[in-house]
């Protein structure tokens, strides 16, 4: 299996921007429905296994 170029992690969609560019949905997502830090953690633990370079 190769693994993936990169990833885009959209990590909120809680701006309050509304920026005419911009893939968040019109209806944005409660904070209830998103991934904690711990969670997120764990998905680019996951990538980083998979080869997947991270930038910091």
């Amino acid at each position: 299996m190769n693994a993936p170029l990169a990833i885009l992690a959209e990590v909120t969609h809680r701006c309050p921007l509304r920026c005419p560019y911009c893939s968040n949905p019109l209806e944005l997502t409660r904070a209830s429905g998103e991934l904690t830090t711990a969670e997120w953690a764990d998905v680019f633990a996951q990538a980083a296994e998979l080869g997947c370079p991270l930038w910091r």
